[in-house]
Formats: structure tokens, sequence, C-alpha cells
């Protein structure tokens, strides 16, 4: 799997929506990123894809029920999930 700008973009974009004011999020956003981009020199793209790699979250601990009580399990995170926790 690689990097697709698009997933990040509309999953952070996503979780900026209050009350479907998809236009406000999106400007606010783009605002964000273009001023970010121009004081680094870097794209958007790129400043994303950093981000990214930055936060590097591989591994998500979940509580799983069993006969016998609850027992916390560390859990592969596969790529759309770490998508949605970046975003987040």
């Amino acid at each position: 799997m690689g990097f697709h700008f698009g997933n990040i973009y509309f999953s952070i974009l996503g979780s900026l929506i209050k009350n479907g004011e998809k236009k406000k999020a999106k400007s606010i956003l783009d605002s964000a990123l273009f001023s970010a981009s121009r004081k680094t020199g870097i794209s958007c793209s790129s400043l994303l894809l950093i981000i990214f790699s930055k936060l590097n979250i591989f591994i998500e601990v979940r509580k799983i029920k069993s006969r016998h009580g609850i027992h916390m399990v560390p859990i592969l995170v596969d790529y759309k999930r770490r998508v949605r926790l970046v975003a987040n």
C-alpha cells in the first residue's frame, strides 16, 4: 500500500467537520496547509506524508472479552485504521 494524499486529506477534513459545515472545515485545513507549506517550502502533500510518517501508529491495544474475563491485547493496525487515527 502506498501513500494516498486524498485518503489522509479527506480523513482529516472529515474529523474537522462540525454540524455539516464542510466548506468552513475545508477552508481551515487548506489555509493551515498552505501557510505551513509557504513557511517550510515543502508541498502540501509532502507535509501530510511527513506528519503521517512521524506519528508511526502501528499497534493498538484493544479489550477482548472471553469467558474468563477481559484481556488487553495488542493488535497490528492496518493502513486504513492508521489514516483514521492520524486524522483524529
